[in-house]
């Protein structure tokens, strides 16, 4: 009774795995909210509790948790990216010598990582301590030429 129990419950287990398989075969993962930017790993979690498999939760409410805490990760690593996107052009233009273009992109990727704090996708200190080595490093670029 118990080993057919469990040889059922491997078999479905089985199956799910082999339909998440099939998703990723067509390209389907790519329609995800991210697009193909996102792991495929990530992907293959995000997939697998849609599709009804490989989910650890028991009550509903742990389910719900669950699908939110996918959300609000993929939130946050959009907002991570988008903010360390600016903070590489600012840097690319200050190795470049373009201090122009380096004191216009400077408003704005203080604005984005004001607004990633204000998310609570980063703490405030580290928040500041970006804004601060930054401003740091366009004063000294400003002072040298």
């Amino acid at each position: 009774m118990i080993l057919s129990e469990s040889r059922e419950k491997s078999q479905a287990a089985d199956a799910d795995c082999e339909r998440i398989a099939a998703v990723f075969k067509s390209g389907v993962y790519m329609e995800i909210p991210g697009g193909p930017g996102i792991d495929k790993c990530f992907a293959m979690g995000y997939i697998a509790f849609f599709i009804g498999g490989l989910s650890m939760a028991n009550h509903m409410s742990a389910i719900k948790k669950h699908r939110r805490d996918l959300r609000k990760r993929m939130v946050n690593k959009m907002n991570r990216s988008r903010m360390r996107t600016q903070i590489k052009k600012f840097r690319k233009s200050i190795d470049a010598g373009d201090l122009d273009t380096a004191r216009s992109l400077y408003p704005k990727v203080i604005s984005v990582i004001d607004r990633v704090v204000s998310k609570g996708t980063i703490h405030a200190n580290t928040g500041s301590r970006y804004k601060s080595r930054l401003s740091h490093l366009l004063n000294r670029t400003a002072s040298n030429t």
